[in-house]
């Protein structure tokens, strides 16, 4: 069974539902944009750095 967490309820009036979708949206900018500017520089140095460098390793040969 589902449920739409971003389904306003329905005991609030038209601009309180109009605010509760925009709080939402805003809540998931912001931590999406927290994601990116925390997370997604620590994957790129730990994981994408390292796997780059072994992929070029196993198909052009290390480097000199």
């Amino acid at each position: 069974m589902s449920y739409d967490h971003f389904r306003p309820p329905e005991h609030l009036s038209r601009t309180g539902k109009l605010l509760f979708r925009a709080l939402c949206f805003v809540t998931f900018a912001v931590a999406m944009a927290g994601f990116s500017y925390f997370v997604l520089p620590l994957i790129a140095e730990y994981v994408s750095g390292p796997f780059s460098t072994w992929v070029g390793n196993v198909f052009f040969g290390p480097k000199v």
